[in-house]
C-alpha cells in the first residue's frame, strides 16, 4: 500500500496540501513502511491534476492537513482514502496510523475549515479548505 503526504522542506505534514512543492511517498506493508521516496510537484494544481498525480502514484491513502473542497469532491471518485487534518512530522504521522493511533487536534466546538467555507461564501477570495473529515465538527463544509 502506499500513502502519499504532503511534505515541507523540515519534514511536516505540509499545511496546505495544494501549495505543497513536494510529496512524501510511502511504500507500506503489514503496518511497516518499506520505503520513502520525495517526489516533486508544481504548487498550485487543480483538483483533477493532484488527483490524477495522487493515482499515478497508487496512493491508497492521502494524509494532509487542509485540503481543498473540489480537491476533497474530486477524491469521492477514487478509492483513495483522505485523512485530512494532520500536522507535525509527517514520518510521525505515517507511524501513527499504521499503529491505529492517528489522532487529529480538533481545539474546539468548530472546526476552522467551516469557518473558511463560510468567509468564502460570503466572498472572501481563497477557496474553502476541508480537512475532508466529517467528525471534525459533525458535517461536511458548507
Amino acid at each position: 500500500m502506499k500513502i502519499a503526504v504532503p511534505y515541507d522542506k523540515n519534514g511536516q505534514v505540509h499545511p496546505h496540501l495544494t501549495e505543497a512543492g513536494q510529496f512524501k511517498i510511502y511504500e507500506v506493508m503489514d503496518d511497516e513502511i518499506l520505503s520513502s521516496r520525495l517526489v516533486p510537484v508544481i504548487p498550485g494544481q487543480d483538483a483533477p491534476s493532484l488527483t490524477a498525480f495522487l493515482q499515478k502514484e497508487g496512493a491508497a491513502v492521502l494524509l494532509c492537513g487542509l485540503t481543498p473542497v473540489s480537491v476533497v469532491i474530486a477524491l469521492q471518485s477514487t478509492p483513495i482514502q483522505l485523512l485530512g487534518g494532520a500536522s507535525g512530522s509527517a514520518d510521525d504521522r505515517v507511524r501513527d496510523f499504521l499503529n491505529g493511533t492517528l489522532h487529529f487536534d480538533r481545539g474546539g466546538a468548530s472546526c476552522a475549515s467551516c469557518s473558511l467555507a463560510r468567509d468564502h461564501a460570503a466572498g472572501a477570495e481563497k477557496e474553502p479548505e476541508c480537512d475532508g473529515n466529517l467528525s471534525a465538527c459533525g458535517h461536511w463544509c458548507q
